[in-house]
């Protein structure tokens, strides 16, 4: 029976690698967060803008700063 509920499961609930700036809008989302409350992290409202929509890339010194705003080990940020 394990084995049908695997293989339903990865049929309808494909599960990927998540890129860095899903991870953060996932994580925004489940605090209620809005880019304007990550500005002070991030370096501005726009560069936020700018990483949720895939235009500038996490700097090494922004996935600290998240991990350490979320609580959450700064590799949950890095691509598998």
């Amino acid at each position: 029976l394990a084995r049908f509920i695997e293989d339903y499961e990865k049929k309808e609930f494909p599960v990927g690698a998540a890129t860095p700036e899903k991870v953060l809008e996932f994580l925004m989302e489940q605090k209620d967060l809005s880019q304007y409350d990550l500005a002070s992290d991030l370096g501005g409202q726009p560069v936020v803008s700018d990483i949720l929509h895939g235009k500038r890339k996490l700097t090494r010194e922004h996935i600290e700063r998240l991990g350490k705003r979320f609580g959450i080990s700064p590799s949950t940020f890095y691509p598998a």
